[in-house]
């Protein structure tokens, strides 16, 4: 536990996902972020440290092929300030695909993962375990 660390969300696919942030309501994309960090892992107590970038993806509408889809994702770093740790609060999918929390040494290759680890650059060296 003392090693560097990112906190991904594995599948019973084999593949790994940063914790993913639905904004609901009035909610601030940190507030949801700090909630959706507590639902699919069971980590409360996290803090957003900073903003790491934003990765824009375009392509067809699987749906409706008149249509391009773009999806806005938003990267921070964040520490957890303590380990507590609850339940999962999984919904439909999460549930199907049994999200589980898992602690991913930073040289481990990840099926799907490279690229968004690429643009992250190189971390502080700091003694903590880190989450997007």
């Amino acid at each position: 536990m003392g090693e560097n660390g990112i906190l991904l969300v594995r599948s019973n696919r084999g593949d790994y996902k940063f914790p993913g942030v639905g904004v609901i309501g009035n909610e601030d994309c940190y507030e949801a972020l700090l909630r959706e960090v507590s639902e699919e892992t069971g980590y409360i107590h996290a803090a957003v440290k900073n903003k790491l970038g934003t990765v824009v993806e375009r392509k067809i509408d699987e749906f409706v092929d008149t249509v391009l889809f773009q999806l806005n994702s938003h990267y921070y770093l964040c520490k957890l300030v303590d380990h507590q740790q609850l339940c999962q609060q999984l919904e439909g999918y999460e549930i199907t695909q049994e999200f589980s929390p898992e602690w991913v040494l930073l040289k481990k290759r990840l099926p799907g993962m490279r690229r968004q680890l690429n643009w992250m650059g190189q971390m502080d060296g700091e003694e903590e375990r880190i989450l997007f």
